[in-house]
C-alpha cells in the first residue's frame, strides 16, 4: 500500500538532506523500528534512492528524524519539553534563535536545530527539571556509546505537519552554544539523589531517593513488588536462593550457559547477560532506574512519571491504566498517587510563593498625588504575566514597538475578542444561572498616556471585526445600541458592541445627571441581563431579553476623573471593572522593531460551547467564596471580584483560541487581577489625597 503522503514525505526529506542531515523515517511511536532493520549504519552512509522511496511509501512511515550529534554534520538539538515552554528563561533563549531553525513538537514543545561550528562536540543531556522533577529542556547531541551518532530527534510528524522551505539549522559557535545552555541549566532543580550504579549492602537494601523511586525500592524490599512487573515483558524467575533472586531475559533463544540472566539481591538487580538491550553486562540498578531503562529508554524522568500517571489513573478510576502496572499492588499506587499530590501542593505553594515575591519586586505602591505619579510602577515585561505564553509575550513586543502600554494594549485587545463572541457563550452555572463574558476595561493614565492610542494599535493587532464599534450617551443609550422601535414593536438590530470611550468624563455627566439610569444599565448590562426602557410614549419603549447581546466597553480613565467611577462602589460599578495601567515606566530607551511572527492577525474565535470551560478547583474556590459572602465575609470592593476574574480568564483562553480555561492561565488571570486591585487602590489613595488637600484648603 502506498502512503497517501508520499509525496510530502519526499519533499521534506529533500528539504532536510539539503541541509547536510542525516535523515530516517520514524513512525506513530516516533521511532524507526519496523521501518529500518538498523538506523546506526545511516550515520557515515547515505541511502540510495530506491530506498529512500521505499521509506517514503512505507505504511509505518509518519516522518523523519535527523541523527542529531553526527561528528561530519556537528548537529544538535535542543528539545524543550511542554513545561519547558512555561518558563521565561527558556522563551527568552528560544526567543535569541531564528524561527527558520524551530519546529514544535505533538505536545506543546519546541526544538531548536543548531550547527555547531567550532569547538568540542555536544554531549546528550539533560538541562533542566522542575522541583517536581519535571523535565522542561534536554539536549540530543554527540553520544559516545553509538560512534558519535547520537540521539535522534523528530523533525516531521506524527504531529508536526510538514516543513517550511526555509528550514534550516542554525550555525553557532561552542562559547555561543554554552551560554544558551547555561541560560537553561540555571533553572535546574537537583534531583533526588539516586545513584547511577546503586551498591549492594549486607541487607540487600539500595540508596533511597525521590518520594516516586523510593516507594518502588520499598515494595521490592517488602515483597509487593517483583522485579518481573519491572522489568520489560518475558522475564522469567527461575530461582530463589536465600534471598538471591535468578532472573532469565526474555527471547533468549539458546538456552545460556547460565540459568539466569541477572540476579537481584533486596533491591539491587545485577544484569549479566550481554545480550540485554537496555544494559551493559554487569551493570546494576535499583527499582526505578532499571524500570527507566528497561521500559522507558533510560530517561528517569518519563518513567516516574509515567508511574505517577499510572497511579493517579488506578486512583481516578481511569481506564488508560497502562498494561505493565496493571499486577502491580494497589497500596503501592495508591501510597505512589498520594506522594506525588503532596509533592504538588508543595511545589504550588512554592511557585505562589515566588510570583508573590516577583510581584512586589515590579509593583511599586505609590503615594504621590501627581496625575504623573499615581500608578504604581507596573513593568509590562514582567516575567509573571506577559511572559506565561508566546502570544502575551508578543503583544507585550507589539506594545513597546508601537509605544504603548502593553497592560492597556493588552485590555483592548481582549476587549476586541469578548467582543467577537457569541452571547450565548457563558460562564458555567457554579452558583445560581450561567453567567454573561460581557465585560467592562479601565485603562488609567494621566492626559496624553496613550489610552485612546491602546485601542488603536489593538485594532491593528486584531483587525477582523465581529461586532460593532458604538458608544452610547445615556444608559438608555446602551440599549438603544442593540434595539430600535419599528411601528411600536421593538426590534433587536445588533448583537455585539464594542463600546470606547477616550474619557470617563463623558459619561460621567451623563451620570450626574438628574434622573440618569446609567450605573444602573451599566452594571445590568455586565451581568447580561434583561434591559428595559419604559415610558408614556410606547415608539420610545424598548426590550432587550437576557443574554441576547455582548456589550464590551473600554474606558479612558485619569486619576482626577476616577472618582465618578470609584464613589459608586455602593452600587457595586468598579466591582465590575478590571483596572490596569496605560503608562509603561519601563518603556526601553530604543525604539523596537514589530515582532517578526505575526501571531494574532488571522485570529478567530474557536469553536466553542455553550459554556467555557473551567478547571475543576476554580468551581471549588467560586462556591467557597460564595459561602463567605452568604456569611457575611467580603470587602465591599470585591463583591464581584471572582466573577470578574472568571470573565477575564476566559477573555484569555479565547485569545489563545482554546474554548477552556487552562490552570496556567488561570494563574495568569490572578496575577492580572492582582494588577487591577492596585492600580484601583492607588486610585483611591490618590482620591484619599485630594480630599485631604480640598479640605486643607
Amino acid at each position: 500500500m502506498i502512503n497517501p503522503q508520499r509525496e510530502t514525505f519526499l519533499r521534506d526529506y529533500e528539504i532536510l538532506t539539503r541541509q547536510g542531515f542525516r535523515v530516517i523515517p520514524v513512525g506513530s511511536d516516533k521511532r524507526p523500528r519496523g521501518i529500518l532493520n538498523s538506523w546506526k549504519p545511516l550515520v557515515t552512509e547515505s541511502p540510495s534512492t530506491e530506498e529512500r522511496q521505499r521509506w517514503a511509501a512505507h505504511p509505518r512511515t509518519q516522518g523523519w528524524a535527523i541523527l542529531a550529534g553526527n561528528r561530519e554534520e556537528r548537529v544538535f538539538v535542543v528539545d524543550v519539553e511542554r513545561a519547558g515552554m512555561d518558563e521565561p528563561a527558556i522563551l527568552a533563549a528560544l526567543n535569541s534563535l531564528p524561527a527558520s531553525c524551530q519546529r514544535p513538537t505533538a505536545h506543546g514543545g519546541q526544538h531548536a536545530y543548531l550547527r555547531l561550528l567550532g569547538g568540542a562536540a555536544i554531549e546528550t543531556q539533560d538541562l533542566a527539571s522542575r522541583a517536581d522533577e519535571v523535565l522542561l529542556a534536554e539536549v540530543r547531541g554527540c553520544a559516545k556509546a553509538v560512534d558519535g551518532a547520537g540521539a535522534y530527534a523528530v523533525v516531521t510528524g506524527p504531529g508536526r505537519g510538514p516543513l517550511n522551505e526555509d528550514f534550516a539549522p542554525h550555525g553557532i559557535s561552542r562559547s555561543d552554544a554554552d551560554e544558551l545552555l547555561d541560560r537553561i541549566r540555571a533553572l535546574d532543580v537537583p534531583k533526588p539523589s539516586i545513584p547511577t550504579k546503586p551498591t549492594k549492602t549486607p541487607t540487600g537494601d539500595s540508596p533511597r531517593g525521590g518520594d516516586t523511586g523510593q516507594l518502588l525500592a520499598e515494595a521490592i524490599l517488602d515483597g509487593s513488588l517483583s522485579w518481573t512487573q519491572v522489568l520489560d515483558d518475558g522475564w522469567q524467575l527461575v530461582s530463589n536462593r536465600g534471598g538471591r533472586i535468578g532472573l532469565l531475559r526474555p527471547d533468549y533463544g539458546e538456552k545460556p550457559k547460565s540459568e539466569e540472566s541477572a540476579n537481584a539481591v533486596g533491591a539491587v538487580l545485577a544484569i549479566h547477560s550481554t545480550a540485554v538491550p537496555w544494559s551493559r553486562a554487569q551493570e546494576t540498578f535499583n527499582p526505578a532506574l532499571a524500570l527507566a531503562a528497561a521500559r522507558f529508554r533510560g530517561v528517569y524522568a518519563d518513567a516516574m512519571r509515567a508511574v505517577e500517571d499510572a497511579a493517579t489513573a488506578y486512583v481516578t478510576g481511569d481506564e488508560s491504566l497502562p498494561s505493565w502496572a496493571m499486577s502491580w499492588p494497589a497500596d503501592l499506587l495508591r501510597r505512589v498517587h498520594d506522594a506525588r499530590e503532596a509533592a504538588r501542593r508543595e511545589w504550588a505553594a512554592e511557585r505562589e510563593r515566588a510570583i508573590t515575591a516577583s510581584l512586589n519586586e515590579w509593583i511599586t505602591p505609590d503615594t504621590s498625588t501627581e496625575d504623573t505619579a499615581t500608578e504604581e510602577e507596573f513593568d509590562g515585561g514582567a516575567d509573571p504575566i506577559f511572559d506565561s505564553t508566546p502570544i502575551l509575550a508578543y503583544v507585550r513586543d507589539y506594545a513597546r514597538a508601537q509605544m504603548v502600554s502593553p497592560f492597556a494594549l493588552l485590555a483592548a485587545v481582549l476587549a476586541r475578542v469578548v467582543a467577537s463572541i457569541s452571547p450565548e457563550v457563558r460562564i458555567p452555572p457554579f452558583i445560581g444561572s450561567p453567567a454573561s463574558l460581557n465585560s467592562y476595561f479601565a485603562l488609567v493614565g494621566p492626559s496624553g498616556a496613550g489610552k485612546t492610542a491602546a485601542a488603536d494599535v489593538a485594532a491593528q493587532l486584531l483587525p477582523g471585526q465581529r461586532f460593532t464599534v458604538k458608544t452610547p450617551s445615556s444608559g438608555e443609550g446602551i440599549i438603544a445600541l442593540f434595539v430600535d422601535v419599528e411601528k411600536g414593536v421593538p426590534v433587536q438590530h445588533t448583537r455585539n458592541v464594542l463600546s470606547i470611550v477616550d474619557e470617563v468624563a463623558t459619561l460621567a455627566a451623563q451620570q450626574d445627571r438628574q434622573g440618569s439610569t446609567l450605573g444602573s444599565i451599566l452594571r445590568s448590562a455586565w451581568s447580561g441581563a434583561t434591559l428595559s426602557t419604559n415610558g408614556a410614549d410606547r415608539n420610545r419603549r424598548r426590550h432587550l431579553p437576557a443574554h441576547s447581546y455582548r456589550f464590551v466597553a473600554v474606558l479612558g480613565v485619569q486619576p482626577a476623573t476616577a472618582h465618578y467611577l470609584l464613589n459608586d462602589q455602593g452600587a457595586g460599578t468598579p466591582q465590575r471593572i478590571i483596572w490596569l495601567p496605560a503608562t509603561d515606566k519601563h518603556a526601553p530607551d530604543v525604539d523596537l522593531p514589530r515582532p517578526e511572527v505575526d501571531l494574532l492577525t488571522l485570529w478567530r474565535p474557536p469553536v466553542h460551547k455553550p459554556e467555557i470551560g473551567f478547571p475543576d478547583s476554580v468551581r471549588d474556590l467560586v462556591r467557597r467564596v460564595r459561602l463567605n459572602a452568604l456569611r457575611g465575609n467580603v470587602s465591599e470592593l470585591d463583591g464581584h471580584a471572582l466573577l470578574a476574574r472568571e470573565k477575564l480568564a476566559a477573555a484569555l483562553a479565547l485569545l489563545h483560541g482554546e474554548a477552556d480555561v487552562s490552570d496556567e492561565l488561570w494563574d495568569v488571570s490572578g496575577l492580572v487581577m492582582r494588577v487591577s486591585d492596585r492600580t484601583r487602590e492607588s486610585l483611591l489613595r490618590y482620591e484619599a489625597a485630594e480630599a485631604r488637600k480640598r479640605v486643607e484648603r
